[in-house]
């Protein structure tokens, strides 16, 4: 790689010279490279990805004409530094929401025993289901966690008392507005 400075001959250049050079532009300053091979073959990380950016390029035209959805994208758009409501809607489908943890040190199995459950970002979650399962495998019960009006977290309130929570798991899946899913277990 050459790196040519004040040359008044090469200013500005940029392309291909012949089959063997290739001139860019970088900060300010004109970077002369040898031509490389083309390599056409894609790797499966690669061919994944182009799909997911596929799907989600989808999704953002889709979500464009449904009018509650791009009220929303165009306010995820302002809030953020100079994106458009289709390039926030690709980005809320490309980066889904995520279970940081369940907080289960103030549960204690009682009727109207509440669990929190920490998310990456509570404006993505459209739904949040929480499972009891029993030492055994068999469902305690399972029922919707909400946000709660003091707090950043969601909150579960059991609605059955659990005699002994030692083996108890606790399975929280959450699905975000494109439809993405989170799923985390705790066992106590």
């Amino acid at each position: 790689m050459a790196r040519i400075d004040g040359n008044d001959l090469t200013l500005g250049l940029r392309g291909k010279f012949g089959k063997q050079f290739v001139f860019r532009q970088y900060k300010g300053r004109t970077i002369a490279t040898r031509k490389t091979g083309q390599n056409n073959t894609s790797t499966e990380a690669q061919v994944e990805h182009r799909e997911r950016f596929r799907l989600a390029a989808l999704y953002a035209k889709r979500s464009m004409l449904v009018p509650e959805l791009k009220t929303e994208y165009e306010a995820m758009a302002r809030a953020s530094d100079n994106i458009s409501a289709f390039a926030a809607a690709v980005a809320d489908f490309l980066k889904p929401v995520s279970i940081i943890g369940i907080v289960t040190e103030s549960f204690t199995g009682e009727l109207g025993s509440q669990l929190a459950i920490m998310v990456s970002d509570i404006l993505k979650v459209k739904t949040m289901k929480v499972t009891l399962i029993d030492d055994d495998g068999s469902i305690i019960e399972t029922g919707n966690a909400s946000l709660s009006g003091e707090s950043v977290n969601y909150v579960y309130t059991t609605t059955v008392a659990i005699p002994a929570i030692a083996g108890l798991t606790i399975k929280v899946e959450v699905n975000d507005r494109p439809g993405n899913i989170a799923v985390h277990e705790v066992t106590l």
